[in-house]
C-alpha cells in the first residue's frame, strides 16, 4: 500500500521539531554503524608451490579474517601466510599468478596494478618472500591487456592479449619478455606479423590469442582466432619452436565447416605422453563445446572420444586454467555454465567417457580454475560459494572421488553486496543480498539492523542458501524474498520464500517451482511486489535460455493459474513491478519486435490488462530504450527512470520521465537529461515529493535529488560525497537516507558499502499546523480512542498512520466527536492527523 504524502509529512514534522540544521548540509551520519558485510570472493587463479603452499589471485580483500587484497599465499593447511601477504602489499585485483622455478612470483591484472607501493602496467614480479624484484620493468603500456601468460624454463615470459606499443604502429596479441621485462626482440622478429592486427582499441579482434602452453621440450602451443601464422595455414591452433618460428611438423586437424569456426579456449598436456588436450567452442550455426586430444603431429587421437557435446559457452579469459589432465590421463574441465551432466565440473576417463566415480556435488556457480596438486588432489576455484552441503566456499580441495577435504577451509572474502533494504513498522531495517557475515556474525543473505546499524540479535539469521535479489515486507510483517536460492534455512523454497517477522522460515509458503538438478547461475528474481491479501507478484527466470516470466503466487505459495490465464503471452522479460493502492499494478520489461523493444503495461489485480492505460505516444515504446526503475507517486502518477532517446531520435540519454494515470507523458515534469549519467540504479520518494536518484553520474554524483517537477535540486550536494556508485536507497521514517553500494568512502570517512546521510536528508517541512483544537484520550490506548474536534474549524478527515506512514485508519467527519477503533492494531507509536479547513493538526498516539 502506498503512503499518502500528507501522512509522511506529518510524521517528518514530528521527527524534526527542534532541528535547525540548514537544508543543504547533508552529511555522513556518524551515529550509524559502520556496518560490515562479507561474502565469498571469486578466485581467478591458483598456483601450488613446491613446498605445498598455494598462491591465489582474485578480487578478494580478506582471507581467513585477515586483510589480504588481490594476492595471497596459503599454508598447506589453508591458513593465510601473513608474512608474504603483508610484504607483497598488493592493492589491486590480480587476475593471474605464476611461479618461476626459482620461487619468484609473476602476477598480472587489468591494465595498471599496484604492488608493493609501485604501479605496474599490468605485470609485476615478486621475490619468493613477496618483495618486488629490483630491475624488473616490463615494456608494456598502461592500456595493455593481458589475457593469459606462461613462464618458460629460462625465465622468459610469454604474454597473450592486447599490446599496442611493442612495435611502433602495430598491435600485437602475443609477445615474449626477457626475465627483466624487456622485449625479446629476436622472438618478436621471428613471429613477424603473425599475431598482429590493425585494430588499436580492443583485445577481441582477429589474431587474438586465447591460450598458451609451454611443452617440456620448450615448444610453445598457441590458440586463438587466426587463420595463418607466418607462411603456414594454421586455423586457431599452432605450435611454435622455442625461437618463435612455426613448428611445421605439427598440423592440427581442428573441426571446421562453412557455417562455424572452432575456437580453442583452453589447453593442457597429458603428463603420461605430453599429448595436447584442447577445449574448444564452435562459433556459428552449430555452436557447441568439444574436447580433443591430439597426437604429436596434430592429428586428433581417435582413442579419446569425449562424451559431449556440451552446452557451455566456455569460460572467461579471466579464468584461464579450467582444463587439466591428471597423472592417470583423466581430463578435468570446469565451466561457466552447466556441462552435459548438469554440473560445472566433470572428469573424463582417458577414453573420453564420463568418470562416474568422480561424483561432483552441487555447485551454485562456475568453476574457473582446476589444478592437479602434487599429491593427486584437485584444487578447484571459481565463482561458486557452495559445494553440496558445504557452505561459504570458493576454494576447495577435492579427493579422487570429488569429496571435499574437510580440514581445508580457507575463507576467501570480499565485501558483501546488499541488493535490497526495507524498514519494518518497528523501525528496524531489513537487509538482503549476497553475504555470509554481518559485523562479525554469520548471516546467510538476510539480516536485520537496529536504527543505530548494529545487528539485531532477536532476528534469526538462517536466511537462504543463495543470493537474494529482492525483498519486501507484507502488511502482516511477514518477509518475502526472491533470488538465486533453493532453501530458506532447511526448508525447500526455491527462488521465492517467505519468513516470519522474526526471520524464521515460514513453512506454510511453498512455490513448488521446478528447478533443474544443477544450480543455474543465471537464475534470477528481477522484481517482487505484494498484494494486500498476501499474494506475491514476481518476475522469475529459472534457466538462462528462458525469458523472465511474471508469476502471481497465492498466500500459500501456489501459482495463481487464473492470473496466468488472464495475463496471456504479451508480458515477459519483466524487470519492474509496482502495485497501486487498488491492487492494479504496473509492469515493465522487453519484447522482441524486430529488435528489443521495451514495454510498460498496467494490469488489474487478476492479471487482466487495464485498457484505460494507453502509453502512446510516450517515451516508453522506443526501440532500444531501457526502463531501469519505476516509482509510483502518492497521486498515482508514475516516474520511470532509465535510458531514452532524445526527441530528435539521437543518442540514448539517462533521464527520468513522469506519466499521468492514463499513460500520457506529464508535460509539467521538466527535462532532466544529465550528461555523464550511466543509468538509474534506484529511485526513492521523499515526503515532500522530491525524488532521490542513485547510480553513477559524473556530473551530479552517486546520489542526487530532483525537485517534484523533475528539475535538479541544487540544494542537495551529492557530488563528491561518495567515492563510488550508490545502488540502493532507503528513506527512513525520520527522513534520514540509508545508502548501499560498492563505495568505500563517504564524506571523507571510510565506509565499506554502507552509510546513512543526515542533515538535508532530514527535511524541513513547510506545512504549517492549524491552530484548531484537538483532544484525544486515553493515550496510551488499548481498544478505543476518543476524539473531540474543533467544530468551528471545519474538520474534514481523521487519519491514523503507522510510524512508516502507512494509513491504518481513515474517516471523513462532520461532527465534533468521534471514536477510532485501535484494538486490532499492533502496539507502537502512531500519528493521528486531523485535516481542518485551514490545515492539519497532528498528535502522537501510543497503542499498547
Amino acid at each position: 500500500m502506498k503512503t499518502p504524502l500528507h501522512c509522511l509529512v506529518g510524521l517528518l514534522l514530528l521527527s524534526v521539531i527542534g532541528i535547525s540544521e540548514p537544508v543543504h548540509a547533508q552529511k555522513l551520519d556518524l551515529s550509524f554503524g559502520p556496518v560490515e558485510t562479507w561474502q565469498p570472493s571469486k578466485v581467478f587463479s591458483t598456483e601450488e608451490q613446491a613446498d605445498g603452499k598455494v598462491l591465489i589471485a582474485g578480487p578478494f580483500t580478506r582471507v581467513g579474517g585477515r586483510a589480504a587484497t588481490g594476492l595471497a599465499r596459503l599454508n598447506a593447511d589453508g591458513t593465510l601466510d601473513e608474512a608474504f601477504t603483508k610484504t607483497a602489499a598488493v592493492e589491486s585485483t590480480i587476475w593471474k599468478v605464476r611461479q618461476f622455478a626459482n620461487g619468484r612470483v609473476l602476477v598480472s591484472g587489468y591494465q595498471q596494478i599496484v604492488v608493493g607501493g609501485r604501479t605496474y602496467n599490468g605485470l609485476a614480479l615478486l621475490n619468493e618472500n613477496g618483495t618486488p624484484v629490483a630491475g624488473f620493468s616490463p615494456e608494456l603500456a598502461a592500456d595493455n591487456y593481458i589475457v593469459t601468460l606462461a613462464v618458460q624454463a629460462d625465465n622468459k615470459i610469454l604474454l597473450a592479449g592486447f599490446f599496442s606499443n611493442v612495435v611502433s604502429g602495430q598491435t600485437h596479441h602475443l609477445v615474449r619478455l626477457n626475465a627483466d621485462g624487456s622485449l625479446d626482440k629476436p622472438f618478436m622478429a621471428a613471429l613477424g606479423t603473425s599475431f598482429v592486427s590493425n585494430y588499436t582499441s580492443s583485445p577481441y579482434t582477429n589474431n587474438e590469442v586465447t591460450a598458451l602452453l609451454v611443452q617440456p621440450d620448450e615448444k610453445i602451443v598457441v590458440s586463438g582466432r587466426f587463420q595463418e601464422v607466418g607462411s603456414y595455414s594454421r586455423r586457431g591452433l599452432v605450435r611454435l619452436n622455442k625461437g618463435g618460428t612455426v613448428d611445421a611438423g605439427f598440423v592440427p586437424a581442428l573441426p571446421s565447416g562453412p557455417n562455424f569456426e572452432t575456437l580453442v579456449h583452453h589447453l593442457a598436456l597429458d603428463p603420461r605422453s605430453n599429448q595436447l588436450v584442447a577445449a574448444t567452442y564452435n562459433l556459428g550455426s552449430t555452436s557447441r563445446e568439444g574436447l580433443y586430444r591430439f597426437t604429436n603431429t596434430g592429428a586428433i587421437d581417435p582413442t579419446f572420444q569425449a562424451a559431449l557435446p556440451l552446452t557451455s559457452s566456455g569460460t572467461s579469459t579471466i579464468s584461464d586454467r579450467s582444463l587439466a589432465v591428471d597423472a592417470t590421463g583423466g581430463v578435468l574441465l570446469g565451466s561457466d555454465e552447466p556441462l552435459s551432466n548438469d554440473t560445472y565440473l566433470i572428469r573424463l576417463l582417458p577414453t573420453g567417457a564420463i568418470d562416474s566415480q568422480f561424483a561432483v556435488q552441487q555447485l551454485d556457480n562456475q568453476v574457473g580454475n582446476v589444478e592437479v596438486l602434487a599429491n593427486g588432489d584437485l584444487l578447484v576455484a571459481g565463482s561458486f560459494s557452495r559445494y553440496g552441503n558445504l557452505p561459504q566456499a570458493s576454494l576447495l580441495k577435492l579427493d579422487n572421488a570429488a569429496e571435499p577435504r574437510a580440514t581445508y577451509r580457507p575463507m576467501v572474502d570480499v565485501t558483501g553486496s546488499v541488493t535490497s533494504m526495507v524498514q519494518q513498522s518497528t523501525g528496524q531495517i531489513l537487509i538482503a543480498g549476497r553475504f555470509r557475515e554481518v559485523n562479525g556474525v554469520a548471516a546467510h543473505n538476510l539480516a536485520r539492523l537496529t536504527l543505530a546499524g548494529s545487528l539485531d540479535p532477536t532476528f534469526s539469521l538462517t536466511g537462504t542458501d543463495g543470493r537474494i535479489d529482492q525483498l519486501l515486507v507484507q502488511p502482516d510483517n511477514r518477509i518475502v524474498v526472491g533470488g538465486a536460492f533453493l532453501k530458506e534455512g532447511n526448508h525447500n523454497s526455491p527462488l521465492v520464500a517467505r519468513f516470519l517477522a522474526d526471520g524464521q522460515p515460514d513453512v506454510a509458503f511453498y512455490t513448488g517451482l521446478a528447478i533443474p538438478s544443477y544450480f543455474p547461475t543465471d537464475m534470477l528474481v528481477s522484481a517482487l511486489a505484494s498484494h494486500t491479501n498476501g499474494a506475491v507478484l514476481a518476475g522469475l527466470r529459472i534457466r538462462g535460455y528462458e525469458s523472465i516470466k511474471l508469476y502471481r503466487f497465492l498466500s500459500d505459495g501456489k501459482a495463481d493459474k487464473e492470473y496466468e490465464r488472464n495475463l496471456g503471452a504479451g508480458i515477459k522479460d519483466v524487470n519492474n513491478i509496482a502495485v497501486l493502492t487498488d491492487q492494479r499494478h504496473y509492469v515493465t520489461g522487453f519484447r522482441y519486435n524486430g529488435g528489443i523493444v521495451p514495454y510498460m503495461a498496467r494490469l488489474d489485480a487478476d492479471g487482466t490488462p487495464d485498457q484505460s492505460f494507453a502509453p502512446a505516444p510516450n517515451p516508453v515504446e522506443q526501440y532500444s530504450a531501457v526502463i531501469e526503475k519505476l516509482l509510483i507517486q502518492v497521486d498515482n502518477k508514475v516516474i520511470i527512470g532509465g535510458f531514452f532517446k532524445e526527441a530528435n531520435g539521437g543518442y540514448l540519454t539517462s533521464k527520468l520521465h513522469r506519466l499521468n494515470t492514463d499513460g500520457s507523458q506529464d508535460g509539467t515534469f521538466v527535462d532532466n537529461v544529465t550528461s555523464g549519467g550511466n543509468g538509474v540504479s534506484r529511485l526513492a520518494l521523499q515526503a515532500d515529493g522530491r525524488i532521490l536518484v542513485g547510480g553513477s553520474n559524473a556530473i551530479n554524483g552517486s546520489v542526487y535529488r530532483l525537485n517534484s517537477n523533475g528539475g535538479l535540486d541544487a540544494s542537495f550536494q551529492g557530488k563528491g560525497l561518495y567515492n563510488k556508485d550508490v545502488y540502493n536507497l532507503l528513506v527512513q521514517a525520520d527522513g534520514r537516507i540509508l545508502t548501499a553500494g560498492p563505495f568505500t568512502e563517504v564524506d571523507g570517512q571510510p565506509r565499506a558499502g554502507w552509510a546513512r546521510l543526515t542533515g538535508a536528508a532530514v527535511l524541513e517541512v513547510g506545512h504549517q499546523q492549524a491552530t484548531a483544537k484537538l483532544e484525544a484520550w486515553p493515550n496510551p490506548v488499548r481498544n478505543q480512542l476518543y476524539l473531540r474536534l474543533d467544530a468551528t474549524a471545519a474538520p474534514r478527515t481523521v487519519m491514523l498512520c503507522s510510524v512508516l506512514g502507512r494509513v491504518v485508519y481513515s474517516q471523513s467527519v462532520s461532527t465534533s466527536q468521534i471514536q477510532v477503533p485501535v484494538g486490532n492494531l499492533a502496539a507502537g507509536v502512531y500519528l493521528l492527523r486531523v485535516e481542518y479547513a485551514d490545515g492539519p493538526v497532528t498528535r502522537r498516539v501510543v497503542v499498547e
